[in-house]
């Protein structure tokens, strides 16, 4: 094998790096951002603001959002008309004040409808504004020193947050992706997908022909010029060609049509504009209309004037429904919902009703907050059925991976091991037979494994798991780990000292999976854990300042003349990490390793027993061992093997210089076109097999030189002979609260869903750990299959592999392979559809989608609510690509993620304000922008019961419920007692002020506080729905008196007022009676007292004395 050995100065290539370029200011950057959204919102007020009148009133038309329609609206005008037909032809003015009520109130309903209307549309886009005028000032210049306290790139971050390497000011930072705008200038690394249209720039920092649009991936090896070198930072840099926020309008984020209607919405659009005005009111009019023309026509002495048989009398049925109270009613009931529940979120302890108020009066006034009109947070948490977390770093699990197992050689255990397995078996067996198998097994325990009959293998390594307590700190689960203290030492040394003494620029360009961007990790992110691990083991942070960093060596392999039994499409990246420290006070220089199993291996010729250091055949039975722990450890986690090594070559001449060398493989290795081999390595140039590159900061230009034969053969000689000591597994830790939720989750009938960008095996091993079912059919992947592939997978995951592929890295690679889930559930987007129409509901119910990104994530929330799914969406607010999810979804919740923990010193980190999600930063000013969509917006540290904030909204749906079902059980008996007195032929029951004073006084009055009803039964077990529309008489004569109605309108006129009267306290006392049954439609009155909610008590023993003394009672 070729071998390329290079020597670079680290101090001066960050410097010349860095005086570079400067980028944008901050100040110019922030008033590009200002000026393009306050556009596309201006541009959006001004097409919906320049709507006529009429076309806004049009708009209410089949509009499930508003409670008023056209038909509603209609009806009214109708009745007012009627009316004042009926007091002209009358020529008493009986119907004047009832005409002013109307017209008054029925005018109120109508403005109060169309405002909330128009706010509803431009909600969103308020909420944009106000963001803006809050960070940027009212004309984008009001600029603050904090606004340039930009996130370090050094600063590792996880997949929760999508932010880019950025100059800006002169330096490299971290910027999110929603505030890049024009002309900024990014830096990219190979396998990175660009985040908007960039192109690249040339050494002389002008465009050139290389374009990439947003989501292409950046090939180095396609577009690298192989006379201009590339260093250990493989990024370039590329100009952006158009801001993020660019799309707003044309992604339709400020659309708020584009979302589902609420199953409230869709309920009351049903009952109001399907069933009442389109069916009920026509009926009762019709009924009531054809009743009195014929008691006009047969019996016209017995009846009332023809004005009021004809016109006032279906005036009076059809009262009860027009929109006089209502709409207004159910406005204001959402506004105290909406502040009830958002005083829950803030203060759930108690409740403070001043603070309430406020709250409504806000919303009333126009408050965009909350986004109370467009996602109504009471109708929507109420009824929601998936809770679908997007992310699940940071927010499911803790910011940093942890270390879950310390894996080391312990020879001794192997005897342990076979002694208390055939001391179980040996009970009725000779006891000689088991002392001889034992000691023939100890014999060849160096060469093999030892397999037992029972199939289990003996490996002569020992596993100590770690888990993570209630103060975030790392504790061995083993109480006698203290008993390997011998072992663990060496690991603690080399985990608190190798990557702490890396070059920051170094450390961030070694990802887990160089070539999965989406699933790849910087190395920085496992120094908090490796710290941690050290510090449990005994070890303080001022153990490593004794070292003194000597030189650094970057070692990586991009392919290997081994053939692999499948087709190999996807290569993870073989790397080792190597740092020769010095001890200052002993002066003797130490080398410490990291790495992948295979690369590290080869490197190693002995092994650390606790006691003594032993040999490590290629061939032997440690050797397979390891590679096997890390194999299957690798599938659901990532592993680093430590090696270590006593310096004895006098490397002094490269002090303060990174070695890299890299091993090429043979020629027409891997030229086959239908494998891919990629990786980092191959993205460099082939500089030839030995140079020396130094950096003359004075031109900026690249030297190159020859390496000397003996300094190559001292960088050769230096990674040898090193001693193996142990190997670390990592995995993604679940927060303590998580599992709680989902419990409680589940137990409210809302099923959990985790779209995860890992695969299969990854995700379904944290979804066990956060409870979720992971058997064949309880997952789907949503990654498109290949034609003739149905799934990938990669090798780690039970594939039985030859044992000619031991030796290779196979844990390093990924394999492609069909599984046994695949056949039986759809794989990818494409094919859930058809799935779902043809075969079955299991996509409907799954908790896991795996391999997702985020467009397929989109494609399936948008299946969900086709299938009346009510989706609450969880996700990072720092994760720019979650916009259109917050968008669509039908309720959408945000949280601020926890930065990963860095290995500062403490009080560097408490200085550090550009991590915080408070002030007018650059981080919260992304934050607010990327989540102008959610009602809710909380930090991932304030911990918040979502399933307090579903309960209380169960509970005001609840109580909207049973008060709009009250309201129109009222205004149906209303109705019919009126029309039942016409088909008996008896004079109007009740006058029109009666029913007016019923309409907007009576009924709403007892209906409102039902609003405050709390059912004693469990919200929290009911499993909430989907978001799923004549008597004739051949001759009738007059009884008795003269005049209409029989005299009752002449001479017994002060009869029938009191009849009337009398007739309206009854009937007040029927409304109290049947209102007390909507207090707690889940418990008989016998068993729940209607007298536990105190407002309802109140308005009803006021109505009661009112009506008594009205009535003469």
């Amino acid at each position: 094998d070729k071998e390329d050995v290079r020597i670079i100065d680290i101090d001066k290539f960050i410097e010349d790096k860095n005086r570079v370029y400067k980028g944008l200011d901050s100040q110019t950057a922030h008033q590009k951002l200002y000026d393009e959204i306050k556009l596309q919102c201006k541009t959006f007020l001004t097409k919906v603001e320049s709507e006529k009148w009429y076309n806004v009133i049009s708009s209410l038309n089949n509009n499930r959002h508003s409670s008023l329609s056209i038909l509603s609206m209609g009806f009214l005008v109708i009745a007012i008309i009627t009316l004042i037909l009926a007091t002209i032809f009358g020529d008493t003015g009986d119907h004047v004040v009832e005409i002013v009520v109307m017209t008054i109130f029925g005018g109120i309903n109508i403005f109060v409808a169309i405002r909330e209307e128009k706010l509803r549309r431009t909600e969103r886009v308020r909420r944009m504004l106000e963001i803006l005028n809050e960070n940027f000032g009212d004309d984008g210049k009001a600029f603050l020193e904090e606004a340039t306290s930009y996130v370090s790139k050094d600063r590792p971050i996880n997949h929760s947050f999508t932010m880019a390497w950025t100059y800006r000011d002169g330096n490299v930072v971290n910027l999110p992706l929603n505030m890049l705008v024009q002309d900024d200038v990014v830096l990219l690394a190979p396998g990175q997908t660009a985040p908007i249209k960039v192109c690249k720039l040339d050494s002389s920092w002008k465009k050139s022909a290389c374009i990439l649009d947003m989501g292409q991936t950046f090939d180095l090896t396609e577009k690298a010029d192989e006379n201009i070198d590339q260093s250990l930072d493989f990024r370039e840099n590329f100009v952006v060609l158009e801001s993020l926020l660019e799309n707003l309008s044309r992604d339709e984020l400020f659309d708020v049509d584009k979302k589902p209607v609420s199953p409230v919405e869709n309920g009351q659009y049903w009952i109001l504009q399907g069933l009442l005005f389109k069916f009920v009111v026509p009926l009762l009019l019709c009924a009531s209309l054809i009743c009195n023309a014929l008691r006009l026509i047969l019996i016209p002495d017995d009846v009332g004037p023809w004005w009021q048989m004809m016109l006032t009398l279906q005036v009076n049925v059809i009262m009860p429904y027009l929109p006089l109270c209502y709409p207004i009613i159910s406005i204001v009931g959402y506004m105290y919902g909406v502040a009830r529940v958002m005083h829950t979120f803030h203060n759930p302890e108690r409740t403070e009703w001043t603070a309430i108020f406020y709250t409504v009066r806000d919303i009333a006034l126009g408050s965009n907050r909350y986004l109370p009109r467009s996602c109504n947070i009471v109708h929507l948490m109420g009824r929601v059925t998936s809770f679908c977390c997007m992310d699940q770093h940071s927010l499911l699990s803790l910011p940093n991976p942890v270390v879950s197992k310390v894996i080391f050689p312990d020879p001794d255990g192997v005897d342990r091991q076979l002694e208390e397995r055939l001391s179980t078996r040996t009970s009725n067996s000779d006891v000689s037979k088991a002392s001889e198998q034992l000691h023939e097994s100890s014999e060849i325990i160096e060469n093999i494994d030892i397999e037992m009959k029972d199939g289990n293998v003996i490996t002569p390594v020992k596993v100590l798991d770690l888990s993570v307590d209630s103060q975030d700190n790392l504790r061995f689960d083993d109480f006698q780990w203290q008993n390997y203290l011998k072992n663990l030492k060496p690991i603690g040394l080399n985990a608190l000292v190798t990557i702490a003494n890396l070059s920051n620029h170094n450390k961030m360009n070694i990802p887990d999976k160089a070539l999965q961007p989406r699933t790849s990790l910087p190395i920085t992110i496992y120094e908090w854990s490796l710290q941690q691990l050290s510090n449990a083991i005994g070890f303080s942070a001022g153990a490593k300042r004794p070292f003194k960093k000597f030189v650094e060596i970057y070692y990586m392999e991009n392919g290997s003349s081994q053939k692999f039994v499948k087709p190999l499409k996807r290569y993870r990246v073989p790397y080792l990490l190597s740092v020769c420290l010095m001890e200052e006070n002993a002066g003797n220089v130490q080398m410490f390793s990291q790495g992948g199993a295979t690369i590290t291996l080869d490197q190693c010729s002995e092994y650390w027993t606790g006691n003594s250091i032993c040999n490590l055949p290629v061939n032997s039975g440690l050797r397979k061992a390891i590679l096997d722990v890390f194999r299957r450890n690798s599938s659901t986690g990532f592993c680093l093997v430590l090696a270590y090594k006593p310096v004895v070559e006098k490397i002094s001449q490269l002090q303060n210089r990174c070695l890299i060398r890299r091993r090429k493989s043979p020629t027409g290795a891997c030229n086959d076109s239908t494998h891919e081999t990629l990786s980092i390595a191959s993205s460099i140039p082939d500089y030839g097999s030995k140079r020396q590159i130094n950096i003359n900061t004075s031109t900026g230009k690249v030297d190159k030189k020859k390496v000397d034969s003996a300094d190559e053969e001292a960088i050769l000689r230096l990674l040898e002979s090193q001693i193996f000591i142990g190997m670390l597994c990592f995995e993604h830790e679940v927060r303590q609260n998580v599992v709680s939720m989902i419990e409680h989750l589940d137990h409210a009938g809302i099923r959990f869903v985790l779209f995860s960008s890992e695969n299969e095996i990854r995700s379904r091993a944290f979804s066990k750990k956060l409870g979720l079912e992971t058997g064949w059919n309880c997952h789907i992947s949503l990654m498109q299959p290949d034609d003739d592939i149905l799934k990938k997978v990669d090798v780690d995951c039970a594939v039985d592999l030859d044992d000619s592929n031991l030796d290779n890295d196979e844990n390093e690679v990924t394999h492609e392979y069909p599984t046994s889930s695949a056949a039986k559930l759809p794989c990818g987007t494409a094919a859930i559809r058809p799935h779902l129409e043809t075969v079955d509901d299991v996509p409907l119910l799954v908790p896991l989608f795996t391999d997702c990104t985020r467009e397929d994530s989109l494609e399936m929330i948008a299946i969900m609510q086709e299938y009346n799914e009510i989706t609450c969406c969880v996700g990072s607010s720092m994760n720019c690509t979650n916009s259109k999810l917050f968008s669509r979804s039908d309720i959408s919740i945000a949280i601020n993620p926890e930065f990963p923990k860095w290995c500062k010193q403490e009080s560097e980190m408490d200085q550090d304000s550009s991590i915080s999600y408070t002030g007018k930063t650059p981080l919260v000013i992304s934050s607010l922008i990327n989540t102008f969509c959610c009602p809710i917006l909380y930090n991932c540290n304030n911990y918040v019961e979502v399933t307090n904030i579903i309960k209380e909204a169960r509970i005001l749906c609840y109580g909207l419920h049973n008060s709009c079902l009250y309201i129109v059980s009222s205004q149906i008996s209303l109705s019919l007692l009126l029309l039942f007195s016409s088909f008996l032929l008896l004079p109007p029951p009740l006058a029109g002020s009666h029913i007016l004073w019923f309409t907007c006084a009576i009924i709403p009055l007892t209906g409102a506080p039902l609003l405050l009803s709390r059912s004693s039964h469990d919200m929290m077990s009911l499993m909430t729905g989907k978001n799923n529309q004549h008597r004739k008489n051949k001759k009738l004569k007059n009884k008795s008196g003269n005049g209409s109605w029989n005299g009752w309108l002449t001479t017994d006129y002060q009869t029938l007022t009191i009849a009337q009267n009398q007739t309206f306290a009854l009937m007040c006392i029927y409304f109290v009676e049947i209102s007390i049954g909507f207090v707690d439609t889940f418990n008989l009155k016998i068993w729940k007292s209607p007298f536990s909610n105190r407002a309802f008590i109140g308005t009803v023993n006021r109505r009661c004395k009112y009506c008594a003394e009205y009535g003469g009672i």
